[in-house]
């Protein structure tokens, strides 16, 4: 039995033309993909006030204040709290498109009808994550995103049930199934860049005199995958049944640029889980048309 394994991918890069065409089965095999993390950075809890203690107007928050009393003893207050805010498909849709319409030729013309899913053909070297829509005609326009999110599979993987064959005989004729079950480790690789709100990334931009400047190029998310998957002899590709993966945690950092001065560096932690749906199969030819950009946006 061949298994997929869901290394899901090292950084992939379809080329080709339209001779990319399947050689192998004519099916791709695909997942959904459901994104579920929570990102959690220290926020400034105090009101800002000036030398003699009183707060400014309009209010502002900050991380502390230093100011002398009536009597002139010095006083250093601070407080910072805990703002935790979710980041889901639609989070990464919306950066991936404010990166995309920076491209006049690209194929995302918004966010609507596009889904997150984990593709798969191990004779194709396909294997990774992409997203796609249906449009008119049955067809689809489909865009890999290994740019903004790919894995490394560096983890030690253990099969937990070893190809379990069932044999079911009817009208003389034996069908054999088996199934496969697999646990390990595994790192989920975003740009981190994807995690800053909209007010953050119009800075980034250079919309206000701030900007931001991220300390590191990619934000790791290792935790724990298990899967089961089972052999579709119709369409000669591994069915996946289930897939896990829980305990994700990771961590980044940004520092807040002013006139070329560092103002403030804030450290961020990302955690949650990500799950995918059981197996659906698309055309083969589809899949590589749509990837090719071969058809035109309605």
């Amino acid at each position: 039995m061949k298994y997929t394994k869901l290394a899901l991918i090292s950084s992939l890069t379809v080329l080709g033309t339209v001779s990319l065409k399947a050689q192998g089965s004519p099916w791709i095999g695909q997942s959904r993909v459901t994104i579920a993390l929570t990102k959690s950075e220290s926020a400034p809890g105090i009101d800002a006030k000036d030398e003699t203690g009183v707060a400014i107007t309009p209010k502002t928050k900050v991380y502390s204040n230093y100011f002398m009393d009536a009597k002139g003893a010095e006083i250093n207050e601070g407080i910072a709290t805990i703002a935790k805010s979710k980041f889901s498909n639609l989070d990464l849709l919306r950066y991936i498109f404010s990166k995309e319409k920076q491209n006049p030729t690209s194929k995302m013309k918004s966010v609507v009808g596009w889904s997150l899913v984990y593709a798969y053909d191990d004779a194709e070297g396909i294997d990774g994550f992409y997203i796609q829509r249906k449009i008119r005609g049955n067809k689809v326009q489909v865009l890999n995103v290994s740019n903004y999110l790919r894995s490394d599979d560096t983890g030690l993987n253990v099969d937990v049930q070893d190809d379990n064959i069932l044999e079911i005989t009817k009208n003389e004729i034996t069908t054999t199934t088996a199934t496969l079950a697999e646990f390990g480790s595994l790192t989920l690789i975003l740009d981190p860049n994807a995690f800053l709100t909209t007010a953050q990334l119009n800075m980034a931009m250079g919309l206000n005199v701030q900007s931001i400047e991220m300390t590191s190029t990619q934000l790791g998310l290792t935790g724990t995958i298990s899967t089961s998957s089972a052999w579709d002899r119709n369409r000669m590709l591994d069915a996946i049944k289930t897939v896990t993966i829980n305990n994700l945690i990771g961590g980044y950092s940004y520092s807040m640029m002013e006139n070329a001065f560092i103002t403030g560096i804030t450290n961020v932690i990302v955690d949650g889980s990500v799950t995918g749906s059981a197996s659906t199969f698309i055309n083969a030819d589809s899949f590589y048309d749509g990837l090719q950009g071969a058809i035109s946006q309605p």
